[in-house]
């Protein structure tokens, strides 16, 4: 009997802690609106256009990204693991802006940018995303 109820509990405890583990993880990058202050080549970074925020809050619940692209409105699923990060069916709203002169341009490459990603780093208030080809997207947390 006793033996039994040791398994009926070792059961339980399985069952829950499967439970727990296929739900979603959270991370660092959640809860946090991110905004772009550059990107480009290390050591020879771009500012992003003056009036043309570029955002990215990450929902570790729904594991989606959502923010602007300086223009239009994005959004996307995510996955992480460790410091891995990868970017999937990246949507975008469809508008047109003519300003600030360049807007249209920035944003197409931000977006590509994000397809691109393999890694991030977190050090205090800034989100550092890597790039395959060696670029960088720098986010500062608001």
């Amino acid at each position: 009997m006793k033996s039994a109820v040791v398994l009926i509990v070792l059961l339980l405890a399985f069952n829950v802690v499967s439970l727990m583990a296929c739900g979603p993880t959270r991370t660092i990058l959640d809860d946090t609106k991110w905004v772009l202050e550059s990107y480009g080549e290390r050591g020879d970074l771009q500012a992003v256009l003056y009036g043309a925020e570029i955002t990215a809050s990450f929902d570790g619940t729904t594991r989606q990204i959502i923010g602007s692209a300086g223009c239009n409105t994005y959004f996307s699923n995510y996955e992480t693991s460790g410091n891995k990060l990868s970017f999937s069916d990246i949507a975008v709203t469809e508008m047109y802006c003519e300003a600030p002169e360049g807007v249209m341009e920035q944003e197409r490459e931000y977006l590509a940018l994000l397809l691109d990603t393999t890694t991030f780093v977190v050090e205090n208030d800034q989100l550092t995303i890597s790039i395959s080809d060696g670029q960088v997207l720098i986010f500062i947390a608001k």
